[in-house]
């Protein structure tokens, strides 16, 4: 009888957290990631979620309360009823209403997979209620998740980005922890060396096991929010409800029995919760380099620099406006513009005419932006095809005075991906079905590089912006990133960045010359015509290289921060580089 009415706490207990876990897991930033196209969910919406996760969190944390009042057979039924209604949520003209949304063929499978999952288990559930215990919730659970995971894998694998989806995972994981590998290893040595004492010395008998367990929460907590600086954006959140979880599981275990393993689990995943960013500054703090300044904080993406009027220009996902910073006063506050960029990645630098060009998602028009004003000058409309990417990549062309503005997309042959803008006459003039990952336009001829890697297609290809004809194109056996056109040598340079591996390929026949090595994760390039030096960021070690074109060795290496994205230079030897967590100068010239 004990044993059963264990058994039934049990079985409680991991429904209630079911339930609180669906709470944090269908939140408004993963169903957005999920589903919405855009990133945006309209602010009625929001409430919505918001109003269902509370409810879920809620029925969670009532169930685990009331867990020795509630029969079996009440509990699964209502269970069921939920999970039904859940499913009903996820048929497809609900959910993308709700979202405002398109459906595309990436995420209908996975919307149905839902859809059918919820409906099923809620059918199981009330069917089943009497027959159910812990162990065959235990079994359908892993299957379920082994049958989620298996069906992940055809829906990728059919769809051609298996690899490149493992790639992207990969990345992300590098750059959030192998980047960050000995900052990580020192501060797990250090929470180790705090918890087994105390965990020791407070949990010698059961009655003092609670206490322990709080105690040890509270620095989970206390150094996952201190030491991670974009807690929302990086989403350690789901880190915490998971230690949360653990110790509540951890409470009804004999704690003096499993100490050091329920110690290392809770350093381990404070480790593994903290950020890049946090880190990061811990080894500044610790290694400081007189050569490298961050002078902003943010989530920043490309740059320009002009050199008449000393002004670096930024924008970014984190920030909402054109910021300009004076270079020779960097600690004063930038100008910002006073139009809103709807927190845009690319822009287009036009360094004659003093002129900025940026898309706008939102308005869904292309502006044209005075340097000196910061105010638009002009507003050219370009309607994009629905269900494409995040990102929108310019580049100005100034043998043809023209814009080009590629949108991102999974595959490689989308519709008017890719537009032409006249800048003197203010309209489209050439919309082409390409949709390249990378653009690059040659500084002095009527060429428009394109590089792809959707769909297994890794190629280059060169496009005359005259006859609007591809000239040449060449495929390339690595997943490509950022291109840079090197003048002394008519060498188109592309990063190879899970090679460690800058390819220099002939700048009219695209024939490959040779390759330099870099630093893993290699994505970003500026050249020093000056001083004949490459300077390359990395995606992964945080890592600015500086690489002598005479010999392609590196010569200097500066360790700055994650997930480094954009580079320009000025004439004294400074590079300013752009990351997910700020804006930074480096001095390499000295």
């Amino acid at each position: 009888m004990k044993n059963s009415s264990k058994a039934k706490g049990w079985i409680f207990i991991i429904v209630g957290l079911l339930f609180i876990l669906s709470g944090f897991i269908l939140n408004e930033w993963f169903l957005a990631a999920l589903f919405s196209s855009d990133g945006i969910i309209a602010t009625v919406h929001k409430i919505v979620i918001w109003l269902v996760d509370l409810c879920l969190i809620s029925t969670g944390v009532i169930v685990i309360k009331l867990r020795r009042s509630l029969t079996k057979e009440m509990l699964f039924v209502f269970t069921g009823v939920f999970i039904i209604f859940a499913g009903i949520l996820f048929i497809e003209k609900f959910l993308p209403l709700a979202l405002d949304t398109h459906m595309t063929d990436y995420n209908r499978p996975f919307l149905r997979a839902f859809e059918v999952y919820f409906i099923a288990t809620g059918l199981f559930a009330i069917l089943y209620r009497r027959y159910i215990d812990l162990k065959s919730i235990s079994r359908f659970g892993i299957s379920s998740l082994i049958c989620l995971a298996l069906f992940s894998l055809y829906v990728f694998y059919r769809r051609g980005v298996l690899y490149n989806g493992l790639i992207v995972i990969g990345s992300l994981l590098s750059i959030n922890l192998v980047g960050t590998v000995p900052e990580r290893l020192f501060i797990f040595v250090v929470i180790i060396l705090i918890l087994y004492p105390l965990s020791k010395r407070w949990a010698l008998t059961k009655k003092k096991r609670l206490v322990s367990i709080v105690f040890a929460g509270t620095i989970t907590l206390l150094i996952g929010i201190y030491l991670s600086n974009t807690i929302l954006r990086n989403l350690p959140i789901m880190f915490i409800a998971f230690l949360l979880i653990l110790f509540l599981f951890s409470m009804r275990l004999p704690f003096t029995k499993r100490r050091k393993l329920v110690t290392s689990a809770v350093a381990g995943l404070i480790t593994i919760s903290i950020s890049a960013n946090g880190l990061t500054d811990l080894h500044r703090f610790l290694f400081p380099d007189q050569a490298v300044t961050r002078f902003a904080k943010g989530d920043f993406n490309n740059l320009a620099l002009d050199m008449d009027q000393d002004v670096l220009y930024a924008v970014g996902h984190g920030i909402n406006h054109i910021h300009a910073y004076n270079i020779d006063a960097l600690n004063e506050s930038p100008k910002l513009s006073k139009m809103e960029t709807g927190h845009e990645a690319f822009f287009s630098y036009n360094a004659e005419a003093k002129e900025i060009y940026i898309y706008i998602r939102k308005t869904q028009h292309l502006d044209i932006v005075d340097l000196t004003s910061l105010t638009t000058k002009e507003s050219i409309s370009i309607q994009f095809p629905p269900g494409l990417g995040d990102d929108t990549s310019m580049e100005w062309n100034p043998h043809t005075g023209y814009i080009i503005a590629a949108h991102e997309a999974r595959n490689k042959d989308i519709d008017k991906a890719t537009v032409i803008v006249s800048r003197k006459q203010g309209n489209v003039v050439k919309e082409i079905s390409l949709s390249p990952m990378n653009i690059l336009a040659h500084p002095s001829r009527p060429l428009l590089y394109m590089s792809f890697f959707q769909d297994s297609s890794n190629e280059i290809i060169m496009f005359d912006l005259e006859s609007f004809k591809n000239l040449n194109k060449t495929p390339i056996n690595g997943r490509m990133d950022r291109m840079a056109y090197l003048e002394s040598g008519n060498e188109l340079l592309v990063t190879i960045p899970t090679k460690s591996l800058i390819y220099r390929l002939d700048a009219d026949t695209l024939a490959l010359k040779g390759k330099i090595k870099s630093s893993f994760g290699v994505r970003t390039m500026a050249v020093d015509t000056k001083r004949n030096l490459l300077l390359t960021v990395s995606l992964v070690n945080n890592i600015l290289d500086v690489i002598d074109l005479n010999t392609y060795q590196s010569i200097k290496r500066y360790y700055l921060a994650p997930w480094l994205r954009s580079i320009v230079l000025d004439d004294n030897g400074n590079a300013y580089v752009s990351s997910f967590t700020g804006l930074f100068r480096v001095n390499y010239a000295k």
